[in-house]
């Protein structure tokens, strides 16, 4: 270890690698990692790093921002990255300052909440010795929400001037690489920019003459998380001051710009959906998980579908989470039932009209399963089904059948509605109760945990989902030593007073706890809340 200046940790260096993989010389990379408390994913982030092969070299580069212990804790007990844990004066100064300490013929970086993809830096390694007049290169992006799920694919297309002074950086950092000699040159970030300085420094890069490429392959994933920098409010409030200071305000010229970049985009098909293979590290687990979904090249889809993932888990509670609604498996429901209902009128005979009633009863169905939104369609497509096998029918029993059919579908829309409010309210007081500051955590009538909140798994030293339905027991406290702890379904709806030692039904993640708990509902919808407290407490 190098000494450090004062006021900040030391600098762990890493034994020198060998000049050549498998006999060859190879391409020397260099990837710089910002850091400021987020020590979860920074694990994933330098994980995806670690495990790249091929025929290169890479050094890691964390410069973090002063995380404290945690950080601390874990750097000292990794040996895959060099890394310094120093005040600095935001990210895009943290980068810097890791640009400054890298040795690498290309330079990257890649924010804690990022992750290279499998052979990301061997593709770019190849196409920067197969391309030496190229200076920048840009790669595809796969968005992803916090559990890794695919959520759009960006297609990167190659960013022009003009498109980035009068509307934005169409590339994701996660998936830009640049040679030495950009740095050598003095260029880095301007630090004055808080959100926008990496829009600044690509825009300068290109104007200054450096050659840019796309490469059409996915090479990394950025997490939204919906706190990103690139996200919020002030990001609009620097680019209104940079166009300001580029002389970028012409609204004819934006509108133009814009219609190019998207031009473009269409023709490189970034529009098209596509069936999305991702591997990527989650936190709490040693190895890549792999993800597939079809996805669409949309931002503003995948930031709605983001949020709504993240409600929904905040709503959930053990087995008792409620199924999202699921619009394609309800249209292809609502297809096959409308082909049934006219298939069994054709071939009964007689006044037996059957189509009407399945499909009412299709639609009672549908009410559980489905939202107000979308069974609403469903309903009137059911009517005109309805109307048109009945037609032939005399008018009175045309009437009685479709006001009966309406009256029905009326009240299932209202109890579709009523249902998916209540879901809601459900919801939103599950992640009410995620939220308290104060350590919950709750059990069904047999004892079994459904639901922990973040400051009882912070408390306890384990992740959520290794709590979940996992039976809990308790015992009194300080009353006897020899006392054994009890199954927790004996106890009915009165449950013991006073302060109660918890144990769980197996070592994992084995953690000491004290409670008190009082019950909430009755029979079989009894539930109990253990409030944790410290060890020596009580």
């Amino acid at each position: 270890e190098l000494l450090a200046a004062p006021g900040t940790l030391p600098t762990r260096t890493l034994a020198s690698k060998p000049i050549t993989v498998d006999g060859k010389t190879c391409i020397q990379i260099s990837v710089v990692t910002p850091s400021f408390k987020q020590v979860d994913f920074l694990k994933c982030c330098a994980a995806s790093v670690h495990d790249q092969k091929g025929n290169f070299r890479v050094e890691h580069l964390i410069q973090d921002g002063g995380s404290g212990r945690e950080f601390t804790q874990w750097a000292e007990s990794q040996q895959h990255a060099d890394w310094v844990s120093e005040a600095d004066s935001g990210m895009y100064d943290a980068i810097n300052r890791g640009f400054r300490r890298a040795a690498g013929e290309i330079i990257s970086w890649l924010n804690c909440d990022e992750q290279y993809l499998p052979g990301t830096l061997e593709r770019v390694a190849r196409y920067f010795e197969a391309h030496p007049e190229i200076d920048i290169l840009f790669g595809d992006v796969i968005l992803v929400d916090e559990m890794m799920t695919p959520l759009a694919y960006r297609r990167a297309v190659m960013p022009s001037l003009g498109h980035i002074r009068y509307s934005h950086l169409s590339t994701f950092s996660a998936a830009t690489f640049v040679r030495r000699r950009v740095l050598d040159e003095a260029h880095y970030m301007q630090t004055r920019w808080k959100t926008i300085a990496d829009a600044v420094w690509i825009e300068e890069l290109l104007n200054t003459g450096y050659r840019g490429a796309t490469l059409s392959e996915p090479l990394a994933i950025f997490c939204m998380l919906g706190s990103n920098l690139g996200q919020s409010s002030l990001l609009f409030e620097e680019r209104r001051e940079w166009e300001v200071e580029m002389g970028a305000t012409n609204r004819w010229r934006k509108k133009w710009h814009i219609l190019e970049y998207r031009l473009a985009r269409l023709l490189a098909g970034a529009y098209l959906p596509r069936k999305t293979i991702i591997a990527a590290y989650v936190p709490g687990s040693p190895n890549r998980k792999k993800r597939t979904r079809w996805v669409s090249g949309q931002w503003a889809a995948a930031r709605n579908e983001a949020a709504n993932l993240r409600s929904w888990r905040d709503g959930t509670m053990g087995g008792l989470a409620q199924s999202p609604r699921r619009k394609r498996w309800s249209l292809l429901h609502a297809t096959c039932l409308m082909g049934v209902a006219v298939y069994l009128d054709r071939i009964t005979e007689g006044d037996a009209i059957m189509g009407p009633f399945i499909l009412l009863f299709s639609l009672m169905f549908l009410s559980f399963r489905t939202r107000s939104k979308d069974l609403i369609p469903i309903a009137v497509s059911y009517f005109l089904i309805s109307w048109y096998l009945l037609s032939e029918r005399p008018t009175d029993v045309l009437v009685v059948r479709l006001g009966t059919f309406s009256l029905g579908a009326v009240l299932a829309v209202f109890w579709s509605a009523s249902l998916r409010n209540l879901e809601a309210w459900m919801q939103g007081t599950i992640a009410l109760i995620r939220r308290i500051p104060g350590p919950i955590m709750l059990t069904d009538r047999f004892g079994k945990i459904i639901l922990v909140n973040k400051t009882a798994c912070a408390k306890l030293g384990c992740d959520e989902v290794n709590l979940l339905d996992r039976q809990l027991f308790a015992a009194a406290s300080g009353k006897d030593e020899n006392a054994k702890p009890v199954q927790i379904e004996e106890w009915g709806e009165r449950p013991p007073d006073g302060v109660l030692e918890l144990a769980m039904e197996d070592d994992r993640e084995s953690s000491q706890a004290k409670a008190s708990v009082f019950v909430v509902g009755k029979g079989r919808y009894r539930f109990y809340a253990f409030m944790l407290m410290p060890v020596d407490e009580g």
